[in-house]
């Protein structure tokens, strides 16, 4: 029959409770190794995908420009549209009076 001694408890119980410590520590790190090999990956895809905040509000302030200028031009064509509306019509009234006399 085993007795037992301190060496028996010893191998009974804490060498398995050893290597089970031993393992989760073995699990832990090779998860920590995984999130931060995921994490490195993460960085380098935002870092290819996505604007800085003052690269966006440079694009930004230069597509404000345009549209500005693209406004102005706009508003130039649209008086030199009204323009040739207001002679056009202004020569019509002037030559239903000539037909009316």
């Amino acid at each position: 029959m085993l007795t037992l001694t301190a060496e028996n408890l010893i191998s009974l119980v804490l060498l398995p409770l050893l290597g089970a410590v031993v393992w989760f520590i073995k699990g832990a790190v090779a998860k920590a190794d995984k999130t931060r090999d995921e994490l490195a990956e993460y960085k380098t895809h935002v870092a290819q995908t996505y604007l800085p905040k003052t690269e966006a509000e440079i694009r930004f302030d230069k597509l404000d420009a345009r549209l500005d200028k693209l406004d102005e031009r706009l508003d130039k064509l649209d008086n030199k549209i009204d323009r040739v509306l207001g002679a056009v019509s202004g020569n019509r009234r002037s030559t239903d009076k000539i037909s009316e006399v």
